[in-house]
């Protein structure tokens, strides 16, 4: 009987199902992660009530392993609540053996890790910004060492007083190059210093 309370005040979701995939026991910790009551969720099967019709084809392999004692005891996968929004939950299943060594049920332990797999992917995320920024700072600083010396050699360049009016078109244009090259180095160290400060 404290087992029985244990298991109805964990806050935990523990739910219980027979070979049919349909919900014999749902606790307080259920009702809150899926929405549905107790007296909602028992007797309906689990791909009706809480598995996304995306879902279904990762589900149904692992509840055929669990009724084989194949595997399927841990699985992550997004479920689906009552008022329909999507959530991702973590399964630790058991499977139920009856005195004959059969099967008669699934044990399930059930955790909503919505919020956890959000901030892994934020951090992925800023974790690849990161990496961005630093190689734009790379890229800008060769590309400027390269545009100094090209700076360098075209102004030595107008020095030669053998230059044609077409050379120092030439040159002209040379010179307005490295300014929009210029322009783009500046964009890059920009956006390296916007994802280091991102960081901090």
């Amino acid at each position: 009987l404290e087992f029985r309370r244990v298991l109805f005040r964990s806050p935990i979701a523990v739910i219980d199902w027979n070979t049919q995939f349909e919900v014999t026991t749902w606790n307080a910790a259920a009702e809150r992660i899926f929405g549905y009551t107790a007296a909602e969720a028992i007797g309906r099967r689990g791909p009706d009530l809480i598995v996304a019709p995306a879902v279904r084809q990762i589900v149904d392999p692992i509840w055929d392993a669990l009724l084989q004692r194949k595997g399927g005891e841990h699985s992550i996968n997004e479920n689906v609540r009552k008022d329909g929004h999507v959530i991702t939950c973590e399964w630790f299943n058991t499977p139920l053996v009856g005195t004959n060594g059969k099967v008669i049920g699934v044990s399930s332990f059930c955790a909503d890790i919505s919020n956890r797999v959000s901030l892994e992917q934020q951090l992925r995320q800023s974790q690849k910004m990161q990496a961005a920024g630093q190689l734009a700072a790379g890229v800008a600083h060769d590309f400027n060492n390269l545009l100094t010396v090209i700076r360098g050699n075209t102004s030595l360049l107008e020095l030669n007083p053998e230059l044609t009016e077409e050379d120092h078109v030439s040159i002209h244009e040379l010179h307005e190059a490295c300014t929009r090259a210029a322009a783009l180095i500046s964009q890059l160290l920009a956006f390296s210093r916007k994802q280091r400060s991102e960081e901090h």
